[in-house]
Formats: C-alpha cells, sequence, structure tokens
C-alpha cells in the first residue's frame, strides 16, 4: 500500500472513530478532534511523505488552525459575555 493511501485510509478511520464518540457533540468540538487526528497523522507520516505532500497537507492544517482560533474567539467572547 502507497503512503498516500495508508494515510488517507488512517483519517478516515479517524473520522469514522470521532463520528462514533463525538458524534452528538457540537460541530466544532466535532471539527476541532478532526484537526487534532489530521496533525498526529501528518506527524506520524512526516518521514515518509515527500516535500509537495507535505506542502498539500500543510495548507489544511493551516484552514483548521484558523478555525481553531475562530472558534476559540468565540468561546471566550462568550465567557465575557456572561
Amino acid at each position: 500500500m502507497r503512503t498516500n493511501d495508508t494515510f488517507a485510509l488512517s483519517f478516515i478511520v479517524w473520522i469514522g472513530l470521532m463520528l462514533v464518540f463525538a458524534g452528538t457533540a457540537e460541530p466544532a468540538l466535532f471539527i476541532i478532534l478532526i484537526l487534532i487526528g489530521f496533525l498526529i497523522l501528518r506527524e506520524l507520516f512526516d518521514t515518509s511523505l515527500t516535500f509537495q505532500q507535505k506542502d498539500r497537507l500543510n495548507f489544511f492544517l493551516y484552514v483548521g488552525v484558523i478555525f481553531f482560533m475562530i472558534v476559540v474567539a468565540q468561546k471566550v467572547v462568550e465567557i465575557l459575555q456572561s
């Protein structure tokens, strides 16, 4: 099995596990858990990915981190308003 296939399969399994365990949680939590899994997989496969593949994955990581920052900012505003 190629590295790309293994990465994709591992990510699909992670998403499936998150659907089972956090499927009823709010969507922001679900997406953050997916981001955490993506970060873990990116680090686990770091040595076997090419530079171009790493750059492609980094784009999705940056988008995920921006989403995480937005969620945290919203939660801080909620706490400060109450």
